[in-house]
């Protein structure tokens, strides 16, 4: 008997909170099974593994709610196209039985629960049943069931609900066994790799429930997870030194409806909780995902980081299912109704964002129906996307059972490929109390430049040797071993300067009226732009000949003998352009809704970066493959076919961001 002993405890008071801007990540495919009907629920569980995954439909009728479960291949029919390569049924299928309301995949196996399968077709018992699918060896697109496992448990156990594999060995487990729950392991027979024989099964102590609501295997860790204990409990192999036997580890506890969900993946654990509210504690059911990562005595630590969704509402239940592969972790909160009633939303986090060994959200998801345009409330209301997710190495899959706005409620599961890279485009932001934040791999540069203590640090620019910042009274400041250039532009007295450029000989300053100022030894550029006569100068770029200076409006002016630039850029008719940079042909303007426009000729660069629907955009650059947007709380946006920074730079909570220089 498991005699359940708490090591350690978390509550969401109790760890950190990370949220940042996130980017959207479009579907590499939208899959629904070949044989839809009303009320299927089809990928109300899913699974995957390398190029293929598997999805359940346990309210599939042929006979009523006897289930099934479907297998596509990723290229089957095209490229990432995902094709249905078999259907799976019960040998022995009968009404009821729900077969696929539980599936996993590993390799060449398939295991699927059918936790409502009757001995006798006749008392309704729910005993449950598990089937085991090997993939043909002459046909990779055949599966066939070479064994059914009938639980060893007690009537009305739900053996089956829910499933896990990992190599050799699968966890099956039944919430409902003599009304506490259990577990059983199975292992794969070393001369017949088609047979699986019994292991051992795991129950609680007398008086505890819901013991096995999931099951996680990865090597030979054991997650079980129980949701009227709100713990997880962790088991491994030859515990104790007593081979192929599971002992107890450690068992952790956190908030409210922790433990829903659980999923184990080398030395990182990860369990769902639902029902815990906002930091604030006025929100309700918004939910979480608790972090916990092996330490190097074997033990389960929980990490200080709790994944919360940055657009997280009352009721969107994040954590009903999760899942972990090496740096990631998706989370389904399948309640959302950020856009429409119950569409259903999830998040992917990753490891190292933000900082070394944090985790910080990078990727959100959503459901788009085919045929509707994205967002239509009338194409994704109630399709409850989240429900289940899977993921292997960098590929997701979110399934949506429900869409009661097409063929009932067949559903669809949804499959994404991970595009966020390693660190590819290192660089640096600039807040507006002068501190210097690293981002995308980057160096931290020491000694930093002074620490205004109030809002004054306006531009950053980078040098061979370290880096300069101008403040807003025209001062500029060297740091990270760069050397002070003198003499300095005038001293004006006022918040005014707007713009610092760096030229091969000193600096040059723009003011807020449009005045250029040479600095350093630069030498003097005319003839200038013109005096605007108020405070709408935005920028100053350096061109082969002469400068030119952007104003707040979308006018691009030129200066010091440069050739005037058209077409030009939108004008806005307000005080909206924050920034201008050179292309080789022509030029680009940013607004500070995020917004990229052409001028003077430039190509169009798509996608663009996410339209922010209120003034946060504050700075563009420009690379071979795209461009980046930094918004005002540090978050850096990837547009144009850029790779994403990652892992980007810290989420202030505030408007402070100023500049964005990459190296």
């Amino acid at each position: 008997m498991l005699m359940v002993t708490q090591v350690g405890a978390l509550t969401a008071e109790a760890v950190g909170v990370v949220a940042m801007f996130v980017d959207v990540l479009a579907a590499t495919a939208i899959v629904q099974h070949a044989d839809p009907a009303p009320v299927d629920q089809f990928a109300n569980s899913v699974s995957i593994s390398g190029d293929t995954m598997i999805a359940g439909a346990h309210a599939n009728d042929g006979p009523v709610n006897s289930g099934a479960a479907y297998i596509f291949e990723r290229d089957a029919g095209g490229p990432d196209n995902w094709g249905q390569v078999a259907k799976l049924i019960a040998s022995d299928a009968s009404q009821k039985d729900q077969f696929g309301i539980a599936v996993a995949v590993d390799g060449n196996t398939a295991v699927v629960g059918a936790f409502a399968w009757d001995k006798d077709d006749a008392n309704d018992d729910n005993k449950g049943a598990v089937y085991i699918f090997q993939r043909d060896l002459v046909d990779p697109n055949v599966w066939v069931e070479v064994q059914m496992i009938p639980g060893p448990v007690a009537n009305r156990a739900n053996f089956g609900g829910h499933v896990a594999i990992d190599g050799n060995t699968i966890a099956v487990g039944a919430f409902k066994d003599f009304g506490g729950g259990s577990v059983t392991v199975y292992d794969r027979d070393p001369v017949d790799p088609n047979l699986w024989n019994f292991r051992t099964k795991i129950t609680p102590p007398l008086g505890s429930t819901q013991f096995g609501i999931d099951v996680a295997i990865s090597g030979d860790t054991l997650l079980v997870a129980q949701l009227t204990n709100q713990s997880a409990h962790f088991f491994e192999r030859d515990q104790g030194g007593i081979a192929d036997s599971w002992g107890l580890s450690q068992t952790v506890t956190g908030g409210p409806r922790y433990g829903w969900s659980a999923d184990v993946d080398g030395d990182t654990a990860v369990v769902g909780a639902p029902g815990i509210a906002d930091p604030t504690g006025v929100l309700l059911n918004v939910g979480a995902v608790y972090l916990l990562e092996r330490n190097g005595a074997g033990g389960w630590v929980p990490h200080p980081t709790l994944l919360r969704a940055g657009n997280g509402l009352q009721g969107d239940q994040l954590g009903i299912d999760v899942s972990v592969s090496g740096d990631f972790v998706v989370a389904g909160a399948f309640s959302a109704d950020l856009q429409r009633m119950n569409a259903g939303t999830a998040y992917v986090f990753s490891r190292d964002d933000g900082g070394v060994s944090n985790w910080g959200e990078v990727l959100y998801l959503f459901p788009v129906l085919p045929g509707f345009p994205p967002g239509d409330p009338a194409g994704t209301k109630n399709f409850f996307f989240g429900k289940a997710t899977a993921i292997s190495g960098a590929r997701v899959v979110v399934g949506a059972p429900f869409n009661p706005r097409v063929v009932g409620t067949a559903g669809f599961a949804y499959v994404y490929d991970l595009t966020v890279p390693d660190p590819v485009a290192p660089g640096y932001v600039l807040d507006g109390l002068g501190g210097l934040h690293p981002g995308g791999g980057a160096a931290p540069m020491s000694p930093a430049t002074p620490y205004f203590g109030f809002d004054i640090a306006v531009d950053l620019e980078l040098a061979a040797t370290g880096f300069y910042v101008l403040d807003g009274f025209g001062g500029v400041h060297a740091g990270g071993g760069a050397l002070p250039l003198s003499p300095p532009t005038p001293y004006f007295g006022f918040n005014v300067a707007a713009d610092l450029e760096l030229a091969v000989v000193g600096f040059y300053v723009l003011d807020g009226f449009g005045g250029v100022y040479a600095g350093g030894g630069a030498p003097m550029l005319v003839p200038p732009t013109p005096y605007f006569g108020f405070d709408v100068a935005r920028d100053l770029e350096l061109a082969t000949i002469g400068y030119y200076v952007l104003d707040g409006w979308g006018g691009v002016h030129p200066g010091g003998g440069a050739p005037i630039l058209i077409p030009g850029s939108l004008y806005f008719g307000f005080d909206l352009a924050v920034d201008m940079e050179l292309a080789s042909t022509g030029y680009y303007v940013l607004d500070s809704w995020g917004g990229v426009h052409v001028g003077a000729g430039a190509p169009l660069l798509t996608p663009p970066t996410p339209y922010f629907g209120f003034d946060v955009a504050r700075d563009m650059e420009l690379v071979s493959t795209g461009y980046y947007v930094l918004d005002g709380f540090g978050g850096v946006h990837a547009g144009g076919g850029a790779p994403a920074m990652f892992p980007s730079t810290a989420f202030w909570g505030f408007d402070v961001a100023r500049d964005l220089e990459l190296q």
